[in-house]
């Protein structure tokens, strides 16, 4: 496994959708420290660094032996962009002078995963991949669904036929937000967007498993997954 990978866990002390959501309960502890606990027991990174402008939430990370850059606040408004927070870290960093060769990005927002799928991620990008991002199958297939237009709607699919039965609809995939992975050059030069490009591996997770933690309800979800997978853990 390659050395001088780093982990960057974003996390504002605003919200509209949740307000503070970060340091929110989710079964037993913040749903910050999901991400914190989850990057430091992996045990695959070299710098896990938490970029935070929540002097609170910079605690817990402290807790739990994460590094902090404090993020300035023209970067932690409500339409700041998370690649500015990670080019600002990456900035920082290349001070000390500190250069990874790959960049992870775990988002607080999306508290469930596995190590084995980080693992798999790792080594995509090592295998030859530019970037990496988790997927899982949308429900419904991408053949079902329509998009609104001027005349009414559209298929996102033209020409696919909706009123097949589900086995030979088209999957759709959607982004969960569990892992994003760059190889370093993706990150020179300027960068207005996460620069999810190249040669692009599609981690593909468990449908079941993924949340995206943006609403109330979400917390009671993602509470309800968490105590699934520790049951199907003592099951085994």
């Amino acid at each position: 496994m390659s050395r001088n990978i780093i982990a960057i866990i974003p996390a504002r002390g605003g919200s509209k959708g949740v307000p503070g959501k970060n340091l929110k309960p989710l079964a037993g502890m913040p749903l910050i420290d999901h991400t914190l606990s989850f990057a430091v027991r992996s045990n695959v990174f070299d710098r896990i660094v938490l970029t935070s402008d929540d002097e609170k939430i910079c605690e817990r990370a402290e807790e739990h032996g994460v590094q902090v850059i404090k993020r300035p606040e023209h970067l932690a408004g409500d339409n700041s962009l998370v690649v500015d927070a990670m080019v600002h870290v990456l900035d920082e960093l290349a001070k000390e002078p500190y250069e990874p060769e790959l960049i992870f990005l775990l988002e607080p927002t999306a508290p469930v995963r596995d190590r084995g799928e980080l693992v798999e991620a790792i080594s995509a990008l090592e295998d030859g991949y530019d970037s990496v991002a988790s997927f899982c199958e949308t429900n419904p297939p991408a053949s079902r669904i329509w998009l609104r237009s001027e005349d009414g709607v559209q298929p996102l699919m033209p020409g696919a036929d909706p009123f097949l039965p589900r086995q030979q609809q088209v999957p759709g995939y959607r982004l969960t937000g569990q892992y994003y992975g760059f190889k370093k050059h993706l990150f020179s030069g300027k960068i207005t967007k996460l620069p999810l490009s190249g040669r692009i591996y599609p981690l593909i997770t468990d449908a079941e498993s993924v949340v995206d933690i943006d609403r109330e309800i979400d917390f009671f979800i993602a509470e309800q997954v968490l105590k699934m997978r520790e049951s199907q853990k003592a099951g085994k």
